[in-house]
Order: structure tokens, then sequence, then C-alpha cells
């Protein structure tokens, strides 16, 4: 079985290691689909660009199934949708599908099937400074469902997508046979992924793990509480995470900003 491993890990932008971006980061993905929720800003893309190696660990470690990621080349064993993997090449979608369909060893016609599903057959021809934001997010995300790995990384992958393809997508990802780390800032599409681990990110510290099957016993509360399972520091004020009652039930929120504004 396939498993990511973060161990104590402290890391910044290359050539500026004095920048940290993480502070100690603890966390496991080993055969299950997890969800990590934070505001912009708070580290969530950067973890997933740490684990593609496109960030400077300073300290701790990452292991790919027992592999330390600082001596890995050529990782074809993952797949993101991250915008600057493809754009990078000024190419039409459909020879950026080719390309990658013989990188990853996978079909290209499971790329296209999915570009059908998701009616976006207008983009094959399309570079991806041609297409709309909604367009090149949801070809990224094509992009790394269809590569056949059995582990993906999605950053933000219902930002601007609309509503029907929002609803295809997050029942395209129950249902993925394989391993999912995704984050977003969203909590009302956290309330679709039955049966995943959710962590909480805030200042670049990752706070869980808790259940999204818990998600309606689950309340942020001001302060630090006693019954609190958690507390998140905000580096103003503190917020516990509290079970059966609290200032704000978690799936009534609909991202973190408004937790901030109501708990602050």
């Amino acid at each position: 079985m396939f498993m990511i491993e973060i161990k104590n890990m402290t890391a910044g932008f290359f050539g500026s290691s004095h920048v940290n971006v993480f502070r100690g980061i603890n966390f496991t993905l080993n055969g299950e689909k997890a969800v990590i929720v934070g505001p912009n800003g708070s580290g969530k893309t950067a973890m997933i660009r740490t684990i593609l190696g496109m960030l400077h660990i300073i300290s701790g470690e990452i292991r790919i199934n027992q592999r330390d990621l600082t001596h890995m080349k050529n990782m074809v064993e993952i797949s993101a949708n991250l915008p600057e993997i493809y754009r990078m090449m000024n190419i039409p979608a459909g020879d950026i599908i080719s390309l990658y369909a013989e990188l990853f060893h996978s079909e290209k016609h499971v790329f296209l099937e999915l570009i059908d599903e998701f009616d976006l057959s207008h983009i094959i021809h399309k570079k991806m400074h041609e297409m709309s934001t909604g367009e090149q997010k949801m070809f990224c995300n094509i992009m790394a469902m269809g590569s056949g790995t059995k582990t993906i990384l999605l950053d933000e992958p219902f930002e601007s997508i609309d509503q029907p393809r929002k609803m295809k997508l997050l029942d395209r990802l129950q249902y993925f046979q394989g391993e999912i780390l995704l984050n977003t800032h969203e909590f009302m599409s956290v309330n679709r992924l039955r049966g995943w681990s959710l962590y909480f990110i805030l200042n670049g510290n990752l706070y869980g793990k808790f259940s999204t099957e818990d998600l309606q016993r689950l309340y942020f509360s001001s302060g630090k509480r006693e019954n609190a399972i958690k507390v998140i520091n905000t580096g103003s004020v503190d917020i516990s995470i509290t079970l059966d009652s609290g200032d704000l039930k978690m799936s009534d929120v609909s991202g973190f900003d408004m937790v901030m504004e109501m708990i602050l």
C-alpha cells in the first residue's frame, strides 16, 4: 500500500530557508482519503508543493513508501493538479494529454473520457492561457485523476468550478479507488466527503486528525475550552474544537474566513 509520511517537517522556499512555511508538521497518508481545510495563505498549497519536491525541506523529512523524498527522482507514483506542472508546456491540452499519458504509462482515452464527462471537449485545442480560470482548474483536475496513479494531490479542486461540474467532481472523488490528499477553503464541499480524514491548517500548523463523519458533531469555540479536543492558535486568539456543543457548528460554516470573522 502506498504511503506518504511527513515527520516533524519544517519547510520553506528554495533560496529562502529563513522563511519557514511550516513548523514541525507531522502527517501520514496511508490508504485513505484526507481533506485539509484552511484559509488562503495558511500553507495548504505549500504542503502539496513540498510533497512534490518543489519547496525546500529545512528539517524533518518526507518519506514516500519508506524512501526519503530528497533521494527520489522522476517520481510517477503521485499525480497532482497544480497548474504550473502543465502550464510550463505552451502546447494545446490535447498534446499535454498525449505527453502525460506516455509519461505515466496510462491510457490517453481515460483523459479524453473525463474531458467528455465534464463537457470540456472544446478545450482540447486550447493552450492553458487560452482557457478560462474554471476550465484551467478542471483540466488540471482531470490530468491528476486520469493519470492512473493510486495517489493524487488536489489543490483547491473546486475553486472557480461551476456547480454542476463541482457536484460531478465530488462524486468522482468520493468513489476514486486510491488515496487522495485534497485541500480546500470550502466547508460546504467537505460536507459531501463521507468517511474522509479531516485536518485544519493555519499559519503553517496542522491540526487533526478528525473525520468528516463527525462534522455534525464538531464545533468551533472561542478561547481555550476545558472540553476542547484540539486548540488552534490563530496568532491573536485561540479557537477550540469541541464536540457536540460550542459557539459555531462546523457543518454550518461556509469557509474558514467565516470562522475567523464570527469567532474573533
